[in-house]
């Protein structure tokens, strides 16, 4: 997310949001997978997602309960896909979602560039009681390939305070809950 700055920031708002004893999905992800790290000391988690790279960081401590939906793996992405996957998320039901995204277009719409992902995402925003996207600026005001859903679907966002004072007005008027700027 942004200058490395920020993207401390973001990630310890992100990481704020979190309390022992919750249960969690992190989408796949540099961002996510960074939130992990954050985490990955944390009692009395339960995590799941579909990222190698975060479950191979967060299964180093036994206070957590880590959960891997299962799939096909995504070469050089380490992100695990298909209907394994879909099926894993869409029979639980978590705490929050931390969700990341490839582009926020300017009427809400939130899109990826893999349509193989979309699913999962979709499934991932159904599971959880609350859902927080985390985008740094460069993804807002931009088009995508494939969409996951609308801005009215999140509750809360997480990005910089470089994003235009029209997307925030967007977000804003979208979001269940806040929108933190870091």
């Amino acid at each position: 997310m942004g200058k490395p700055q920020e993207k401390l920031c973001s990630l310890a708002e992100a990481a704020k949001l979190v309390e022992d004893g919750d249960t969690i999905i992190l989408d796949s992800g540099s961002t996510t997978y960074a939130l992990a790290q954050k985490l990955a000391s944390r009692n009395r988690l339960s995590v799941v997602t579909n990222d190698l790279q975060i479950a191979t960081k967060l299964a180093a401590n036994p206070n957590i309960n880590l959960i891997c939906t299962g799939g096909v793996a995504r070469s050089n992405v380490y992100s695990l896909q298909g209907e394994l996957a879909e099926s894993c998320i869409r029979n639980l039901r978590v705490d929050m979602t931390f969700l990341g995204a490839d582009a926020v277009h300017p009427d809400g719409g939130i899109f990826n560039v893999n349509i193989e992902e979309v699913a999962i995402k979709r499934a991932m925003i159904q599971a959880a009681g609350k859902v927080v996207l985390m985008a740094d600026s460069s993804k807002f005001e931009v088009s995508g390939f494939a969409k996951i859903c609308e801005m009215n679907q999140i509750d809360s966002v997480i990005t910089e305070e470089r994003i235009s004072s029209g997307t925030q007005e967007m977000i804003r008027n979208s979001i269940r809950r806040d929108l933190i700027m870091v």
